[in-house]
């Protein structure tokens, strides 16, 4: 066992027969390259713990490691600290042989290694001794294109040759929108889970995360922002729950509960067990979003992005979020990024984004 927790003879078992080289051999041929699965880091880890050498090759090249397996030289690095690359000192048949079976056994041992790793840091998580994935500015782009497509409205065609057609073309653009709506609407929802995660983590940490992230989006809505205080929030938030129920909800539940059930009515068919369910989402119709939905999100949605940038300290939960920097829970980081909230915290993000990107160009 390592003084990391590891027990090292497990992750080194699948690396029977490849033998660790103390110095740089000249491998000229590549094997195989852009090497995802595992990730570079967990093969750095993997060979680091089984005793192999890392090299620092350069540029792009975050570190990279020579062996010999079945007598023939491999080396095997990383590319932009993202995928991984197998090289070897000889080409042909024997040598793609080798190295494919190379790749297998680095792999099992990264997932022994994985298992271990997980195992060893769940106390840590436990504790809240973590960062979370900024998500936000990917979501938030998706959410911006459908609603783009959302509020396209198609221009009537000039070469409808009659009413039918021109009903037509009027009803597939309803459908469109009314699509592209409905794709609008989950993704927004999914912005705001980010941002309720960041208010969390910057704030009162009362309960732990997981106790948090198990409670209703309305009682985390609840509990990080002041929607029985401030009227203005108030209203949005019941108009947010109420897409979020009759939109949000049902598409992404698949349409499910008493909203679907239809019942037999003499002379007029099968209708829903009210019609209060069938809501702004109409099961009785092959489109997915009502026309008063389609009026209505927009406005909704602007709405409350009006409120969180004009009140602290949301704004400013806005800029970290947009900055997809990671969301510190805990330790130095959250505390740097809580002693620069408010006047200038715009030009902190700026500075800090100037770092990541030479990073980012450092090693692309």
């Amino acid at each position: 066992m390592s003084d990391d927790g590891f027990d090292v003879a497990k992750i080194a078992a699948p690396l029977h027969g490849v033998k660790p080289l103390s110095a740089a051999i000249h491998c000229p041929e590549r094997m195989e390259h852009g090497i995802c699965d595992p990730p570079s880091y967990m093969v750095r880890l993997a060979l680091s713990v089984s005793g192999f050498k890392l090299f620092r090759s350069g540029e792009k090249v975050a570190w990279s490691s020579f062996l010999r397996f079945e007598t023939i030289g491999f080396e095997v690095r990383d590319w932009k600290r993202s995928t991984w690359t197998i090289e070897a000192a000889s080409g042909g048949p024997d040598a793609r042989e080798a190295a494919e079976r190379l790749k297998m056994k680095i792999r099992s041992a990264c997932e022994i290694l994985d298992a271990q790793l997980s195992a060893l840091r769940r106390q840590e998580v436990e504790e809240g001794k973590f960062f979370l994935d900024n998500t936000y500015l990917k979501i938030r782009n998706v959410y911006e294109h459908f609603r783009s497509k959302m509020c396209e409205r198609t221009p009537m065609p000039h070469e409808a040759k009659d009413i039918c057609d021109a009903l037509n073309a009027g009803l597939d653009d309803r459908r469109n929108r009314a699509v592209n709506g409905c794709a609008a609407v989950a993704f927004y929802y999914s912005a705001i889970e980010v941002l309720l995660d960041i208010a969390y983590a910057l704030g009162n940490q009362e309960i732990t995360y997981a106790v948090f992230r198990g409670l209703t989006w309305r009682e985390r809505m609840s509990r990080v922002l002041p929607v029985g205080t401030d009227p203005e929030l108030g209203r949005i938030h019941a108009r947010l729950l109420c897409l979020k129920h009759q939109v949000r909800d049902r598409m992404l539940h698949g349409l499910g509960g008493e909203e679907i059930i239809l019942l037999p009515t003499p002379r007029l068919g099968l209708l829903p067990l009210s019609y209060k369910s069938v809501g702004l989402m109409s099961a009785l119709s092959t489109i997915p979003l009502s026309e008063a939905a389609l009026e209505d999100v927009p406005g909704v949605f602007d709405d409350f992005d009006e409120w969180l940038g004009a009140h602290d300290p949301w704004r400013d939960y806005l800029l970290l979020a947009e900055s997809v920097l990671p969301i510190p829970l805990f330790g130095d980081r959250r505390q740097e990024i809580l002693e620069a909230l408010g006047e200038g915290f715009e030009e902190w993000i700026c500075a800090e984004q100037e770092y990541e990107s030479y990073l980012l160009n450092h090693w692309e």
